[in-house]
């Protein structure tokens, strides 16, 4: 059997490890655009931050073990600041989690060149080079290079990324793909002061107008994450961000920012069918609203490995759908809360006085570091539920 994965990120090199791990004698074949020089721009895959739970487990359940040297820092904190009310500091029980750069930062290890590097040590073949087209011939798939070759295939797992660049061809036609609904953000790595903990994730909601939150994430070194989601992302400056309060109370002088970009992410999942064996993972698909990328790309790529081997494409995408569906609706009424939270006096008095006041570090942790889904997150915060 011959596997063509179209995308060498954590989706594809997770679909990757699941087959090679689930199926020994096939053919797997990952093509990857990037290549392998850390901190180069074709090396970069847009800053990312923590490993959720989620994450963590999968790596065990595909028996890898994360190098040491690949974590930049451990987060068992987050401090949340909104304009009126003072900042809230939560530290749940429990373990804390690794963050990871995924190529952005000169000379520092890449979560994303490792995986690849597994994939390849597992038996898989790894290219480098640009997916151009492709389509369904005579019984087969057919994945056309830029380079001019074609590779026929008997199974493809599309998983080369929002941000990539678009694989055109007649599998949209053939598998009926329309794409998710995106938005953009804001992605930056920064230089921070000694003021910025190393364990703690800094969320500031409220005092961007456009933006739901701008999170920064220590990734030691001196260096963080900076990440701004918002309908306004795509309209804002990165400079006049950088420069307001207060942010200027934790980015070093000067020129603060390492990189920057502005990715898009998905606000709504797309649609696809399952026909002759093609199946779509990661951003291109579905995808956890706002966070947890790494984490959404560990559960659509390892889905989309066991539907390709076990011939269940229906119930893949049926799958996914109701993982993301419904709980990026809930995210939204989230995140809309604590936009009102936190541009609101009154209702930051009401929130101080109320039984949500300690239920709101809790759910902060939850939702900005993505270690529950939403539809989670939303019962406790009004039911209760965390201890």
């Amino acid at each position: 059997m011959r596997v063509v994965i179209v995308g060498g990120g954590p989706a594809g090199c997770f679909a990757a490890l699941r087959i090679l791990r689930g199926r020994p004698t096939w053919r797997v074949t990952v093509i990857d655009r990037r290549g392998g020089q850390v901190g180069s721009p074709r090396g970069c895959a847009f800053c990312a931050g923590v490993l959720s739970p989620e994450v963590t487990r999968g790596l065990e359940r595909l028996n890898l073990t994360l190098p040491k040297e690949l974590v930049l820092s451990w987060i068992s904190g987050i401090r949340w600041y909104t304009p009126d009310m003072k900042s809230i500091v939560y530290r749940p029980p429990g373990g804390a989690l690794p963050t990871v750069s995924r190529g952005g930062l000169s000379g520092v290890p890449s979560f994303d060149h490792w995986l690849r590097d597994e994939v390849a040590a597992a038996g898989a073949t790894v290219r480098q080079a640009t997916v151009s087209a492709v389509d369904w011939k005579e019984a087969s798939w057919r994945v056309q290079l830029s380079e001019g070759q074609t590779i026929a295939a008997d199974k493809v797992i599309l998983a080369h990324g929002l941000n990539g660049p678009r694989v055109e061809g007649e599998w949209e036609r053939v598998v009926r793909y329309a794409p998710p609904k995106t938005g953009r953000a804001i992605q930056a790595e920064v230089v921070v002061t000694q003021a910025v903990p190393t364990d703690e994730v800094l969320v500031f909601s409220g005092f961007h107008p456009g933006l739901d939150f701008v999170a920064v994430t220590p990734k030691g070194l001196g260096y963080a994450t900076l990440t701004a989601i918002g309908e306004g992302a795509g309209h804002i400056s990165t400079g006049d961000m950088l420069a307001s309060e207060p942010l200027q109370s934790y980015l070093r002088s000067g020129f603060p920012m390492e990189c920057g970009c502005r990715p898009r992410y998905v606000e709504t999942g797309g649609w696809v069918s399952a026909a002759h064996g093609l199946l779509v993972a990661g951003d291109l698909f579905a995808s956890r609203f706002y966070k947890n990328g790494i984490g959404s790309a560990y559960y659509t790529g390892t889905a989309a490995a066991e539907a390709v081997m076990e011939n269940y494409g229906q119930r893949y995408l049926d799958a996914v759908a109701r993982r993301f569906r419904w709980d990026n609706r809930v995210a939204r009424l989230l995140f809309s809360m604590c936009r009102r939270i936190g541009g609101h006096a009154g209702m930051n008095r009401i929130v101080r006085r109320s039984y949500l006041k300690d239920r709101l570090g809790p759910m902060a942790w939850a939702v900005f570091l993505g270690v529950e889904p939403y539809g989670r997150i939303a019962r406790k915060l009004l039911i209760g539920g965390w201890s």
